[in-house]
């Protein structure tokens, strides 16, 4: 039988799981600004062997952030409003001040904003229309984590393929970043 505690506790564990969510991606924003801010002139916006340039990857991931955080609000997750070919895709102080907003919104983010319902729209075949599904804005900035992930290994390898360097657990997910850790304390 459980006492009078047990209820809140079970009722905050979600709450803790966005919060870590929250954290996480606080901390691919941060990691994604100091590569921005650690690549040579011109890089940021240089197309290699027929690739999206650095820029592109970044202006992409705003797009989604955004989209999440004006479906807080609206209720309605659009990633399907892109706005490609825009001065952020080649200006990264531009780049770096968005993300920097973004990272106010995401901290701003409450409990109770995670919780929220949304309905997702998004584009799964080129064929078929825009679909719709019911998500949650904590689901949601789960899954924009995998995808910043997704693509800091592009950027990482743009901007190593254009000589600059990047931190070696940049473009790892946080599974492979733990084995990493791991296999070097055991060592």
């Amino acid at each position: 039988m459980g006492t009078e505690t047990d209820a809140p506790q079970e009722e905050s564990r979600p709450l803790s799981a966005g919060r870590s969510c929250q954290s996480a991606y606080l901390s691919e924003l941060d990691a994604l600004s100091a590569v921005i801010e650690s690549l040579a002139p011109g890089v940021f916006a240089e197309a290699q062997a027929g690739q999206s340039p650095i820029g592109a990857h970044v202006r992409h991931c705003v797009d989604h952030s955004q989209a999440l955080l004006d479906g807080v609000g609206t209720g309605i997750v659009d990633y399907e409003q892109r706005h490609r070919g825009v001065a952020c895709e080649s200006d990264p102080a531009l780049a770096l001040a968005l993300i920097a907003d973004i990272r106010s919104s995401v901290e701003a983010l409450s409990p109770e904003d995670l919780a929220k319902s949304v309905c997702v729209h998004v584009m799964v075949l080129e064929t078929l229309p825009v679909q719709q599904y019911d998500s949650t804005v904590l689901r949601e900035l789960l899954f924009l984590l995998a995808h910043q992930h997704h693509h800091h290994a592009s950027i990482a390898a743009l901007a190593k393929a254009q000589g600059c360097e990047v931190p070696r657990l940049f473009a790892l997910a946080p599974s492979t970043r733990a084995a990493v850790l791991h296999a070097e304390n055991a060592a």
